[in-house]
């Protein structure tokens, strides 16, 4: 297999595991989360504070100042 071709059948692959990702975390409650830092992009080593569900590791939402300084007082 030629590298071409075998770099487009690797992000088919990569595409269909970020749909099936998006799948389960749609149907997911995100009944238990948690503050965690997360990398702001995939390129960048930047992090920041975030809700993030146990369950599916979806990023939520922005804590609040509050939400922020009880986590970090841990």
């Amino acid at each position: 297999m030629n590298p071409l071709n075998k770099i487009q059948s690797l992000l088919d692959q990569k595409r269909k595991v970020e749909k099936d990702i998006e799948k389960i975390q749609s149907k997911c409650s995100h009944k238990v989360k948690h503050i965690k830092f997360v990398f702001l992009n995939q390129h960048s080593q930047q992090t920041s504070t975030r809700w993030v569900c146990d369950d599916c590791q979806k990023t939520l939402h922005i804590p609040t100042e509050f939400e922020i300084k009880k986590f970090l007082n841990k």
